[in-house]
């Protein structure tokens, strides 16, 4: 008797992991908001009782960031020198909107945990990732979070001109405006910090 070889042919179609949990949440431009997850390890038959998740926060660039950083990209091969309002938003050295400080978290099967996670927009925009939680002996899944940025509070509250002013005229005055902004500086020693 003789044996034969088998040969299989193997297909794959790999497509996008699907969100378990979807959140969203607002923040004021420059100001840290804390968004709380509650994660269950879904896991209830796996082998161990307890699942040790690394925790991935993939931060989504929407299709308008996308094609402004393309045509951005474009045009800096033509031109050699851009303006600063032309460089897309991540070469400009600002992070992710959203940041998660652990980056582990241990969830006996079936229970439920809270992990928070830091939402920090630095631009006037909506904001989107994905927190992957990983564990190679058991598993992985993901949520979902949208993040929509408001304006921020006023730097001065009183804006006290020096002339009277009539309701029926018009009257002009001048209004020095800092060229520092201290939101901006505050939230980025916090980033480092963080």
């Amino acid at each position: 008797m003789q044996a034969s070889a088998l040969v299989f042919e193997l297909v794959s179609c790999i497509t996008e992991r699907r969100s378990i949990g979807f959140q969203s949440c607002k923040a004021q431009l420059y100001k840290c908001e804390e968004v709380k997850l509650n994660i269950t390890n879904i896991f209830t038959g796996s082998a161990t009782d307890y699942a040790n998740f690394s925790i991935q926060v993939i931060n989504i660039q929407n299709p308008a960031q996308a094609k402004e950083a393309k045509d951005a990209k474009n045009a800096k091969k033509k031109k050699s020198s851009a303006l600063a309002e032309d460089v897309p938003f991540q070469e400009l050295g600002y992070p992710g909107a959203f940041f998660e400080p652990k980056g582990k978290v241990r969830i006996k099967r079936g229970d439920t945990v809270p992990v928070m996670i830091q939402f920090m927009p630095f631009r006037l925009d909506t904001f989107k990732c994905l927190i992957v939680f990983v564990d190679p002996q058991v598993g992985e899944f993901q949520h979902e979070i949208v993040g929509e940025t408001t304006l921020p509070d006023p730097q001065e509250d009183n804006v006290k001109p020096n002339v009277t002013i009539y309701v029926d005229g018009i009257t002009k005055f001048d209004y020095p405006i800092p060229f520092k902004n201290p939101n901006i500086i505050n939230m980025k020693k916090r980033h480092e910090n963080r």
